[in-house]
Formats: C-alpha cells, structure tokens, sequence
C-alpha cells in the first residue's frame, strides 16, 4: 500500500448514556488539543482528541486523564466509558485491487483518515461495485474481463475521498492560535448565510461518484455533460401495485429505461431483451397525462408527480441502459437509438477474452 501515515497519533474515546442528545459533529479547532465529537446511536458518542509529540500511550489512557480531557468539552459525567484506545490515521492505497480470484475491498483497499467520515462509506460503495460483477461472470452473462473494471471505476473516487479527508484534517488541526481564530472567524461568518452553511453542514463539497471508464459507453460528446457513468436518480413512480421507488420497478439485472418524453414504442422496437446472453428488462417511464400504449414484456410505470421528468430536466430524450448497481452504462439519443443493440452487444463482447469471430460463433 503507497501513500502516507500521519504522524499524528490520537486518543478515541467511546462513551455510552450520555445527555448529549445532538445530532451534529462538534469539531474544536483548538491549536492546543483539537478535538472531534461524534454522535451515534442509542445514547452513544465518540471523542477523539490528538496527542502531542511526547505523549505516551499509557499516559494518556490513564483514568484520570482520560477524565480531564472529557472535561475541557463538557461530557457529562453520567456518562459510562465503554473503550479506549490510541489510533494512528492512514492516508494509503493498494497498488492493485485484485490478483486473479483474490479482491480487495473496504480497508483492505484504502485506508483513509477519518476527518470526512468516508471510510465506511467507500467500503459500501467497492461493496456496491463488485459482487454483481462476480455474479455476471460466474453465471456466464459476461466475461472475466469485467471485473477488472473495479479498480478502473473505484480507485478514482476512493482517491478523491482520501484527498478530502487530509484537507479536512488541515482544518480540524491548526498549527497554532492564528490559524485557529481564521478557522473559527471564516465558518462563523459561514453561519450568518444559510446557504454557504447548508453547503458545509451538508458536505455537499464532497466529491460525487463517477466513472470516467469501465464498463461504460462513453456517448460521442464526451461524459462532462452526460449521465453516463453517475448514479441514475432515483424517483417515486406508480404502478399497479401503487406509488413504489423506480429502482423497484428495474429490478435487479440491467434494464434500459425510456424515461418521461422518450416513446415507449422505442423499446418494443429494440427488443433488448435479445441481446447476447445478458437479461435487459425494459421499462417505459410515462409521463402522467401519456396515454401511449405499452407492450409486454416492457415493464410500464407512471411519473405521477413529475419527480423523474424533473431530475432528467435538461438532458436529451433517448434510452438508458443502467446496470445492477443503477449506474448508466450507456445513452441513447432519440435519433441513435437504432444503434443500441449493436452498441449494448460491443459492450458486452469487450469483456469476453476472445476474438470477436470467436464470440459470435458460439
């Protein structure tokens, strides 16, 4: 694993019945021992608190210690301490994430500081990548060459995440009283403008997932503006069963959605069903005054309350091939949608280790 270890060490403390019923994380820019306060579940809050060069572990973990840096941020003293213990932070990446069979995941994978509170998620999210690539391979769906694209599609975002996390971690520990009051004066100007406060509370400068390559067809006016490659939004639709998640409606497989403004017909069309050993469920998404017929097997719903034709303001009408995990593998303009089964069956083969004539002939 390359990257880097920070020097600094720091004292986790985990408290349980605690008073202390906020939902925010407390961060104490204090030059002299920054420290994090973190809510969980049931009554349950953890401290961390950074040591200085010197400090020794079991100094440190002593009770009274322990007690008096609780004090400096108003624990209460109901409070019953549960676990402590001294981490070091890593900021650090596998060279690879996978070796024939073997996958890294999570941790294993990369090691982020916990300023952003991005570690788990970043596990989630290789979670979310992989085992549906595994389950096309081992089903004979698609090819070996598939899973190569987790690291291609995961690495860059853990990367990013791992970035955001030391920038924030230069906040949260200012070198000294200076840096500390600019700290403390810039987001208390923040609080006086609801929306630059909404922007930071919210980690909404976080960087969002995207694939720029991997199992993807990059549309011919590059991915800047597409959504090719991002999470396809999720919105509320009815069906006969009543109003229900869109991703309900898509099942578990790939699907290609006509969304609001793109006819249904388009898909009985394609029939994409056929294409190559791959299961592609089609659904047609109308909007709520769209009276057009819908043919089986297109899975039909109704964008009752405008939520998906809202979210998909602004780009193109056309076809949308989603994966399992519900990011867009490909678009297809209105006026391209005659190529989608070529495309779709181009995708697909890209991932066989053997020579197209080969592929087709079996």
């Amino acid at each position: 694993m390359h990257g880097s270890t920070f020097r600094e060490r720091w004292l986790i403390i985990d408290l349980e019945q605690t008073t202390d019923l906020t939902r925010d994380t407390k961060v104490y820019c204090n030059p002299m021992r920054p420290c994090l306060s973190l809510p969980g579940p049931n009554g349950t809050r953890r401290f961390e608190f950074m040591l200085h060069d010197g400090e020794q572990d079991d100094d440190v973990l002593a009770p009274n210690n322990v007690a008096a840096l609780l004090r400096l941020y108003g624990t209460d003293d109901r409070a019953v301490l549960r676990r402590k213990v001294v981490y070091t932070f890593h900021a650090r990446m596998a060279d690879r994430w996978r070796a024939g069979r073997i996958f890294l995941a999570g941790d294993a994978a990369h090691l982020t500081p916990p300023f952003a509170g991005q570690g788990m998620n970043s596990g989630v999210r290789d979670a979310h990548n992989l085992p549906w690539k595994l389950a096309a391979v081992v089903s004979g769906q698609l090819g070996d060459a598939l899973l190569d694209s987790y690291d291609t599609e995961r690495r860059d975002h853990a990367a990013e995440m791992i970035q955001l996390a030391i920038r924030m971690g230069q906040v949260m520990m200012p070198r000294g009283r200076a840096q500390a009051l600019a700290f403390q004066t810039f987001f208390r100007a923040l609080a006086l403008y609801p929306a630059a406060r909404s922007y930071f509370a919210e980690m909404k400068y976080k960087p969002k997932p995207r694939f720029n390559r991997g199992f993807l067809l990059a549309p011919k006016s590059g991915l800047k503006e597409s959504l090719v490659g991002k999470l396809f939004p999720q919105a509320l639709v009815m069906t006969g069963a009543g109003l229900a998640p869109l991703d309900d409606v898509l099942g578990d497989g790939f699907a290609l959605i006509a969304p609001p403004g793109t006819p249904p017909q388009m898909l009985a069309d394609l029939r994409p069903s056929e294409v190559g050993k791959l299961p592609i469920r089609s659904v047609a998404v109308l909007d709520r005054e769209d009276a057009s017929p819908v043919e089986a097997p297109t899975v039909a719903a109704r964008d009752l309350r405008g939520n998906l034709a809202q979210l998909l303001s602004g780009h193109s009408a056309g076809l949308y091939l989603l994966r399992p995990d519900r990011y867009v593998a490909a678009f297809f303009p209105i006026e391209e949608i005659q190529s989608a089964p070529d495309e779709i069956a181009t995708l697909i083969r890209g991932t066989w280790p053997l020579p197209t004539s080969v592929y087709a002939a079996r």
